[in-house]
């Protein structure tokens, strides 16, 4: 596998996320952090694997950093995710630039990218992204 290919396959598979190294290949076609969070709750160490992922926000280019992921390729990143990746030494190539990810209403800024926008700190970042899913998934439940 390599990223041309993972891309092929996020594309034709309709995913959101392909993380790979040589054979072992994880996909996913859940939307957000949800992906990242599960392969750092797995313990499994994911140093010098890639990722192509269809939006990578500054939330998602954390858990990027904390997983050891050493090259990704984004379809939709923003500025601020693109920085951290940098900082950490992510090779990182996109399609689009983009100032902020949207939330799904398309009217204002995404809460994982709002949420960690002000932390420069990946254990930090990790910590306030937990607690942003689970009052995001209490919200949804009281719906």
């Amino acid at each position: 596998m390599n990223l041309n290919l993972a891309n092929k396959l996020l594309i034709k598979e309709k995913l959101t996320c392909v993380i790979f190294k040589d054979d072992e290949v994880f996909t996913s076609n859940e939307r957000g952090v949800k992906p990242l969070l599960k392969l750092i709750d797995s313990n499994k160490n994911y140093k010098d694997y890639e990722a192509v992922d269809k939006v990578v926000g500054k939330a998602a280019a954390f858990l990027y950093v904390i997983l050891g992921i050493n090259r990704i390729h984004a379809g939709v990143i923003s500025s601020p995710a693109l920085q951290v990746l940098l900082e950490n030494e992510i090779a990182i190539t996109y399609d689009s630039l983009v100032d902020y990810i949207e939330n799904r209403a398309k009217n204002g800024r995404c809460p994982m990218e709002s949420a960690v926008l002000d932390i420069n700190d990946s254990k930090e970042a990790l910590a306030v992204i937990r607690k942003r899913v689970k009052e995001l998934s209490e919200e949804r439940s009281n719906i």
